[in-house]
């Protein structure tokens, strides 16, 4: 069994924090020397909670497998000084949508790097069978890319950076979207040297908990804008998207992985007992705690190390994981939203696209589109994006008499889809899916 023991750890941590933090070392050039967290810990009324949840899962026969994959609808708010799209803080579509295809990625094990994981942990590491998508519909109904882009000038904010205190009490409770249906995630320059901190998730069946569990006006993830994404913006060592990945295991009830504290728990027993945080990129193996031979799973997403020498996320983590969406407030009907579908685009009766139809569906990659009462004139265009918002096809065609359309996806990859059919009468949204 892991020792529960609270560190204090040096002047560099944040003693007292209300919420999960990766930090900068103080900096004597552009690139941080390594990180340092000041994350306080659980209580241990919730890891009983936690372990109770977990017990009478198993006992119903949910032994901790996620039996449906989940997909969380994500609003990005991206803090900025009134400067133009992709300047400075306010970055490119394109780096949000890098860093939802990174989640996307660590989250489903679909990493490139999971094969780094050594021999002996392959086994542990897992696919946690959550996915992420951009919101397409924001919470008065209306359509969204998911990227909400705020003047910081224009709300009368302070001038960033941003200490964790002010954008706590100002930026959050002005700007958040319903937590019962989008998980938010902040995107701004932070005071402190810090990459960025998530809330805890909320157990209302507990009662006298203190500290960094989320409410309807702070409950999200904040990240640093230039350890956001892998494209764009971005410093050197934090370049792979890694922060977000660390900071929603936070969000979603996982430790660090040294339990923060000296040969501390993190309640997941496939996770070896290690002394401490690692920083940078350690060799292979890095033995403490009496370890060995194997040593610290420096490599797992909940330590400290560097973007690129974090990879994977362990069975036991996804345990806790599934049992936090399952089992408590503001994650549960997350399950539910329906914030990842675009919004339903009332059709005239008597338009042409009424009585519109694609098919087949699921398509191996040519996509049918039939407008059985073609009557416009001019272009037809076709567009097509991901779950997660991006764009992936674009085409317009003349209009023909037959109202037959014939769509090339064979380069796309298998999965859902939604294609936007606009003529002069309108325009239409329909889902499908790439199969073969």
């Amino acid at each position: 069994m892991k020792k529960i023991l609270l560190l204090v750890m040096g002047v560099m941590m944040l003693v007292g924090s209300v919420s999960a933090q990766r930090k900068m070392a103080p900096k004597v050039s552009s690139v941080p020397a390594h990180r340092i967290c000041g994350t306080p810990t659980l209580p241990d009324d919730f890891e009983k909670w936690m372990d109770d949840q977990i017990k009478a899962d198993r006992a119903s026969g949910n032994t901790g497998k996620a039996h449906v994959v989940y997909t969380l609808p994500v609003v990005v708010h991206v803090i900025h000084n009134g400067n133009a799209l992709g300047a400075s803080y306010n970055l490119s579509d394109a780096q949000v949508l890098s860093q939802i295809a990174v989640l996307n990625e660590d989250y489903r094990k679909l990493n490139a790097d999971a094969s780094l994981v050594p021999t002996v942990w392959q086994g542990v590491a897992v696919d946690c069978e959550i996915n992420f998508c951009l919101a397409k519909k924001d919470p008065s109904g209306a359509a969204t890319t998911g990227i909400d882009r705020i003047n910081r000038v224009t709300k009368s904010w302070t001038a960033p950076p941003f200490s964790q205190t002010y954008v706590d009490a100002t930026i959050k409770p002005n700007s958040i979207w319903n937590v019962n249906k989008y998980l938010n995630i902040w995107v701004c320059p932070l005071s402190g040297g810090l990459l960025g901190y998530a809330t805890f998730p909320p157990a209302s069946t507990l009662s006298g908990l203190t500290g960094s569990y989320g409410t309807t006006t702070t409950d999200g993830v904040v990240i640093q804008y230039n350890a956001f994404g892998r494209v764009g913006t971005l410093d050197a060592t934090y370049n792979k998207g890694r922060s977000a990945t660390h900071e929603i295991g936070h969000w979603l009830g996982l430790r660090h992985i040294w339990g923060d504290a000296n040969c501390g728990n993190d309640y997941c027993t496939d996770t070896p007992t290690q002394q401490t945080s690692n920083f940078g990129c350690p060799n292979f193996p890095q033995v403490t705690c009496s370890n060995g031979p194997n040593g610290d799973m420096w490599m797992n997403y909940m330590d400290y190390t560097d973007d690129p020498c974090m990879y994977m996320f362990s069975a036991n983590q996804k345990t806790r994981m599934v049992t936090v969406l399952t089992h408590t407030p503001f994650r549960v009907s997350l399950a539910a939203s329906d914030a990842c579908n675009p919004p339903v685009v009332a059709v005239n009766e008597n338009s042409e696209l009424a009585k519109l139809a694609i098919y087949p569906n699921p398509t191996r990659g040519e996509l049918t589109v039939l407008i059985a009462e073609q009557r416009s004139k001019g272009n037809v265009n076709f567009r097509v994006v991901n779950t997660i918002g991006a764009e992936v096809f674009n085409s317009s065609v003349p209009a023909n008499a037959s109202g037959n359309y014939k769509l090339n996806l064979t380069n796309l990859s298998q999965g859902f889809y939604f294609v936007e059919i606009r003529t002069a009468e309108g325009r239409r949204i329909e889902k499908f899916q790439i199969a073969r």
